[in-house]
C-alpha cells in the first residue's frame, strides 16, 4: 500500500474531505457552473494531485466536488486545473 492509499483511510483526510463536500453544498462544481444540480455519486478531487505536491494534499483551495464523469475528465487533464481553481474560488479573488 503507498503513501497516498494509506493517507485515503485517514481520519484527517476524510475530515477534510468532508469539509471540501460541506462547502460546495456536495454539488458537482463543473455541473453547477453549467446550471445543473448534480450531488450523485460526488468525489472529492485533488486539482493538484498528491502525487505531484503532497503538501496540498489537505488544503482545501487544493480540493473541488465533482461528479465521476468530470473527475474522471480532471484526472485525465481534459479540464484545466486553472478552470477548476476558478470554480471553487469567490468572485474578484
Amino acid at each position: 500500500m503507498t503513501h497516498i492509499s494509506r493517507f485515503r483511510n485517514t481520519k484527517v483526510w476524510k475530515d477534510k474531505r468532508d469539509e471540501a463536500a460541506q462547502r460546495d453544498h456536495c454539488l458537482c462544481q463543473v455541473c453547477l457552473s453549467m446550471g445543473r444540480y448534480n450531488g450523485k455519486d460526488i468525489q472529492v478531487h485533488h486539482i493538484i494531485p498528491m502525487s505531484v505536491d503532497w503538501e496540498k494534499r489537505i488544503d482545501i483551495d487544493n480540493l473541488i466536488t465533482l461528479c465521476p464523469e468530470h473527475h474522471e475528465q480532471a484526472e485525465c487533464g481534459m479540464i484545466a486545473a486553472d478552470d477548476l481553481r476558478a470554480l471553487i474560488s469567490p468572485p474578484g479573488v
